[in-house]
């Protein structure tokens, strides 16, 4: 299974610090990637379809729930986190800024 480099989780841990985030699976015109969502913020912020892309939608979200585990948090909390940017508005293709 494909990985996200350390060097951009490096980057993205910095780019979002010290909010309240998640890593998410998302679908594009590439395939399937990462997009990073922020608790109480609209939308989600995609991951360089350079730096991470796989053509299985299950893949993407193993990666994103590895990602997700190795920062400490648990499904629950993510899940939270998801359903708060949900909540905040559209969050199919809404791009709150990219990453790298």
């Amino acid at each position: 299974m494909r990985q996200l480099g350390i060097d951009m989780q490096i980057d993205i841990e910095a780019a979002f610090a010290p909010k309240l985030w998640c890593y998410v699976p998302v679908m594009d015109a590439n395939g399937c990637s990462l997009g990073i969502a922020v608790a109480n913020e609209a939308g989600y912020s995609p991951a360089p379809p350079t730096r991470y892309c796989v053509t299985n939608f299950e893949d993407a979200q193993a990666e994103a729930d590895r990602l997700n585990s190795l920062r400490g948090m648990d499904t629950d909390t993510t899940f939270r986190i998801i359903a708060s940017s949900i909540a905040q508005g559209q969050i199919n293709g809404q791009r709150v800024r990219s990453v790298g």
